[in-house]
């Protein structure tokens, strides 16, 4: 017994000790590993989110809320500006736990609700584009290229000025097309991936979940 109460007296003195003078880096770093060693959902959170910050080395947990169904983890981080900023990180949780599966399908799922808006939006603006390719520039040319049937020099010279806006119009409309018609392609593309990473984060988590 004697022996057993030594050697937690020396332990809580080597305890005090290291926190007293040890390093602040080192100190975070056995923090960090306690944390992560007892499934800490704040320092789980940040680390899976934390892979997209400039410097993950100077970054640090400031705070760790957790609800029902969230931990919010604050945290600060350098700015690349010699200062340090503040933000949050969101993660899922699942009966008070960290759930990696459940946040990722989320992230996928925000992702994939945000690029289906801005394909229809591109879808949109590429019929628009389509209408004023066609009907609109078409209608628009008509009017330029009307003359009377006996053109004196004068009315020969509006003619030639409205031939030219003609064919700007009909270059301008080719122009909006053609950019349009690009960024539904390349919003299109982005759509079929994101879509297809949510359907396969879909899958993980249904596989982990139902078991």
């Amino acid at each position: 017994m004697k022996k057993l109460t030594l050697v937690f007296f020396i332990v809580t003195i080597f305890i005090i000790l290291f926190f007293s003078f040890a390093p602040e880096d080192r100190i975070n770093l056995v923090s960090v590993f306690y944390k992560r060693m007892i499934n800490d959902p704040g320092q789980l959170c940040f680390d899976l989110r934390a892979k997209n910050l400039k410097d993950i080395e100077s970054s640090r947990i400031i705070n760790a809320v957790t609800n029902d169904q969230k931990v919010i983890v604050t945290y600060k981080s350098k700015n690349g500006f010699s200062g340090y900023e503040k933000d949050n990180f969101k993660c899922e949780l699942s009966n008070g736990s960290f759930d990696k599966e459940k946040t990722i399908l989320e992230d996928y799922r925000t992702a994939y609700s945000e690029v289906s808006e801005a394909l229809n939006d591109a879808r949109k603006n590429m019929i628009q584009a389509l209408n004023y390719s066609g009907n609109t520039v078409q209608k628009r040319v008509e009017t330029y290229l009307k003359a009377p049937a006996d053109m004196s020099t004068l009315e020969s010279s509006l003619y030639q000025v409205r031939e030219a806006e003609s064919d700007r119009l009909i270059a301008d409309g080719e122009k909006q097309l053609n950019e349009t018609r690009a960024n539904f392609e390349k919003v299109n593309t982005k759509y079929e991936i994101i879509k297809n990473e949510y359907n396969e984060a879909e899958d993980i988590y249904n596989k982990t979940h139902n078991k």
